[in-house]
């Protein structure tokens, strides 16, 4: 099958329009297997799942990857009530819709993951599984033995918000996070790609994550990704969250770092298709 191109897509919501991309051409049977959805982390954009969406799509299945809000072409609108899983929940539901998908497999990495389980939570009858890549289910400080800071991280986050509310740009800086090396160049980067405010009010939405007893209604396989050396996710909320679900596998993989989107690319895309090799055949 040759190489095919993205075609760039967008709904129009009340607050801006969200993009995503998908392949052009779908051939009759994809239709009749669920859709992929590629969540990427923040910061990032689409692009950091480019060559997962056509491995799935040569595995026969129909791949969608968005820019999620506040991220790469998608609307940045600086109003602190947009950036809640909630908003970002009904932005993929409505991409769903426009592309009349009944039920979605969701990959998601890192904040992406959160979000996945988010919307797993509030739309269950459209996911037929999960794959959860670098994620956290309740806030990491908590996990880090760093409880007593989460009020305090809050409180630094809003303030710095409110002293660069002035920060925009016309052109924001897109680039492709699979190409860049390094955690300090990656955040520097993501840094550029959006207003200063948008950036730490998605970071006060870990204060949001609150899942723990929430798990057990997510019914469909999950599956656990994850590294040993994860400074964000540690063996404690991966074991916290296997003991919750209910139908739910762990695989690690040895990557000294929280970025296997990027860090481990082939071996996640490796496992994505083994999940859909295993469940929805």
């Amino acid at each position: 099958m040759p190489d095919k191109k993205f075609q760039e897509k967008h709904i129009d919501t009340e607050y801006g329009k969200i993009y995503y991309y998908r392949l052009k051409s779908l051939a009759n049977g994809q239709a009749k297997k669920p859709a992929v959805l590629f969540l990427h982390g923040l910061s990032a954009n689409h692009t950091t799942w480019e060559k997962g969406a056509r491995a799935v799509y040569q595995a026969g299945y129909k791949p969608l990857i968005p820019d999620l809000r506040g991220h790469g072409h998608s609307a940045k609108r600086k109003r602190k009530s947009l950036y809640h899983f909630k908003q970002f929940s009904q932005d993929i539901l409505e991409i769903l819709q426009k592309e009349k998908v009944k039920k979605t497999i969701l990959v998601g990495y890192s904040f992406g993951g959160s979000l996945a389980i988010d919307f797993s939570l509030r739309h269950p009858d459209k996911v037929a599984g999960l794959i959860l890549i670098s994620a956290n289910h309740d806030n990491p400080l908590k996990y880090l033995k760093l409880r007593i800071l989460v009020p305090f991280a809050k409180a630094f986050l809003l303030l710095l918000s409110f002293f660069v509310i002035w920060h925009a740009k016309k052109n924001y800086y897109y680039y492709q996070p699979i190409k860049e090396k390094g955690y300090l160049k990656s955040v520097w980067l993501g840094f550029k790609t959006m207003p200063l405010s948008v950036n730490f009010w998605m970071l006060l939405m870990m204060d949001e994550l609150n899942y723990r007893n929430k798990l057990g209604m997510i019914k469909a396989p999950v599956w656990i990704v994850h590294s040993p050396n994860d400074p964000f996710v540690t063996e404690a909320e991966v074991k916290d969250m296997m003991s919750s679900l209910p139908r739910t596998k762990e695989i690690i993989i040895d990557c000294k770092s929280h970025f296997l989107a990027t860090g481990a690319q082939e071996e996640v895309n490796r496992i994505v298709l083994e999940y859909l090799s295993k469940n929805h055949l």
